[in-house]
């Protein structure tokens, strides 16, 4: 591949890679070089050779085919885009291609709800985890966010945002105290959704809160970014458990992976399978809110999202994608104070409350049986001339 005939620059390092994908399929397709393309269609376009016998359309052509025949619709377009793109930069001029019939192309199958990752099964991937991996894991997974999101989260963000908690001057006292897992708190920040460039506050549980905390602890040095694994490595990582350990594909694509774990953020606190109560569950618009998808642009400018609110909602929901524990909260003073729920005391409060009702029951009675035997003592006919002198008294 010629650089000079190649034009990726301002491009985004993703963008750059699938541009080089597609240039690659396309001189391997027709075992030439894309200099070697680029220069033949240069030379047909001196020479003003008839558009019927145009090497240009048939390459163009015979490649579209080819890829039709291998690749999903979205990549199609994708790679046809990139070579007419490229060859427009080298001032080609392009041939008109028939309309491309989507009836052709390779679709995948919708995910369904059965696709998606389960807790169990997210639990069961991050045993195969390094501590940076996991952290990543649980914020994609309890937080909503995105590869992107990740990449920009700041560990000042982090420790000031909680200030108010651990009150701490010192950095590693702070992250030791959010490491603690006597405190919980929720961590709420401010982010800006990279691809619809709308700010949002995103909500973070105790549990990953402690999980991050304590991998920033394990960092010799503290660094800026707040995860250090980029996202690239991620996806490889994960698309290594996914393959080694059995999670297998949906939609054609592997199921662990990062967009999955966003998707399983969203279904589990929209609804539950055992449990469709209207305290259980999250409208649609409250999760884009958590999530950063949002209201039109109207709705940005007359209505504000609220932090604490932000924070309410999710305390509603937590425990749908918290992984290890179970919490309680409560509104208090203007904050949601969240505590791991102490099944014991439940359970001991549960016991406590049998007990009282059964001595009620047996009260009760006891009551039942003196009233019985005053009734055959006084005679029934006896009784119910009482009781309606009684009643008409009342």
């Amino acid at each position: 591949m010629s650089k000079k005939s190649i034009h990726l620059k301002n491009l985004a390092k993703q963008t750059q890679s699938s541009y080089t994908s597609a240039i690659h399929a396309y001189e391997d397709f027709h075992q030439l070089s894309f200099q070697e393309l680029i220069d033949e269609a240069i030379l047909e376009q001196e020479n003003q050779v008839p558009y019927s016998q145009l090497k240009l359309y048939d390459r163009l052509l015979d490649f579209r085919n080819y890829l039709t025949g291998k690749y999903q619709g979205t990549t199609v377009r994708t790679y046809m885009t990139i070579i007419s793109t490229q060859y427009l930069h080298n001032r080609v001029e392009l041939p008109k291609l028939p309309r491309l019939n989507s009836k052709q192309l390779i679709k995948n199958d919708e995910i369904e709800l059965t696709d998606l990752l389960t807790k169990d099964e997210i639990k069961k991937a991050m045993q195969y985890m390094e501590l940076r991996m996991r952290t990543r894991t649980m914020c994609m997974a309890q937080a909503g966010l995105s590869n992107a999101e990740c990449n920009v989260l700041l560990t000042r963000d982090f420790i000031d945002d909680l200030y108010p908690y651990h009150q701490c001057k010192n950095d590693k006292q702070a992250l030791e105290y959010l490491a603690n897992k006597e405190h919980t708190h929720l961590w709420v920040t401010k982010l800006t959704r990279e691809k619809t460039k709308k700010p949002y506050y995103a909500v973070f549980s105790p549990e990953c809160v402690q999980m991050i905390a304590l991998t920033k602890l394990k960092e010799k040095k503290l660094k800026p970014k707040l995860l250090t694994n980029n996202d690239k490595s991620y996806y490889n990582a994960l698309a290594r458990i996914n393959d080694e350990h059995g999670f297998g594909y949906a939609g054609g694509h592997r199921r662990l992976r990062p967009h999955m774990l966003r998707k399983f953020h969203a279904t589990s606190i929209s609804s539950s399978v055992l449990d469709y109560t209207e305290d259980s569950m999250l409208r649609n618009f409250e999760i884009d809110e958590l999530q950063g998808r949002g209201k039109t642009r109207v709705q940005d400018t007359y209505i504000k999202t609220n932090p604490v609110r932000q924070k309410l909602l999710y305390a509603k929901v937590m425990n749908k994608v918290t992984f290890f524990n179970e919490y309680d909260y409560e509104f208090v003073d203007g904050d949601v104070h969240v505590w791991v729920k102490d099944h014991k005391r439940i359970n001991q409060k549960l016991q406590d409350e049998n007990k009282y009702m059964k001595k009620q029951v047996e009260k009760n009675n006891k009551l039942s049986d003196g009233l019985r035997n005053y009734i055959e003592d006084v005679g029934y006919d006896n009784f119910k001339s009482q009781l309606s002198e009684l009643l008409h008294e009342l």
